[in-house]
């Protein structure tokens, strides 16, 4: 059991460890390639959904569901880059207005929405890189954690 637990943590560990470094030093890469699987899983939704329709003989929602899931699969993963791109811009849209929303009600908490908005705006894809950098190495720190609990479990 113990040998179990040790080589399952171990692998975990490892794995989490090469994740926290892609992050660190591809954190584009990895988004994209995210967002790629995120649409290929779309695909393969609408995929199953038009079998499933197709073997209960069904001409209705759940044909309609999978043709919509597979076109906008590959519309994600076609434009995977742009989607990237949106995603800043649209936090960065949404944290201006809902600052503006706030002013007249709670002006202190509209600052720092307005603030975070227009740097999400000017430069929201450099700032979505740097946090996947930052994630990165928050996984790495608890990869390296974990690798060293191993460790110190295996002298006991």
């Amino acid at each position: 059991m113990k040998e179990k637990y040790e080589s399952r943590t171990l692998g975990t560990s490892l794995l989490t460890l090469l994740f926290g470094l892609l992050l660190l030093f591809a954190p584009v890469t990895v988004a994209k390639t995210a967002v790629q699987i995120a649409g290929i899983a779309c695909i393969l939704f609408g995929a199953f959904n038009l079998l499933d329709a197709y073997r209960a003989g069904e001409k209705g929602l759940g044909m309609v569901i999978g043709i919509i899931a597979i076109l906008i699969g590959l519309m994600v993963v076609s434009n995977a880059s742009r989607i990237l791109n949106m995603i800043p811009l649209c936090l960065g849209i949404y944290l201006v207005i809902n600052a503006i929303m706030k002013m007249t009600v709670f002006p202190l908490s509209a600052i720092p929405d307005m603030i975070f908005g227009i740097i999400l705006l000017c430069n929201g894809f450099g700032l979505f890189s740097f946090a996947m950098k930052v994630i990165g190495i928050i996984i790495i720190i608890i990869a390296i954690l974990d690798l060293a609990g191993i460790h110190a479990y295996r002298k006991r």
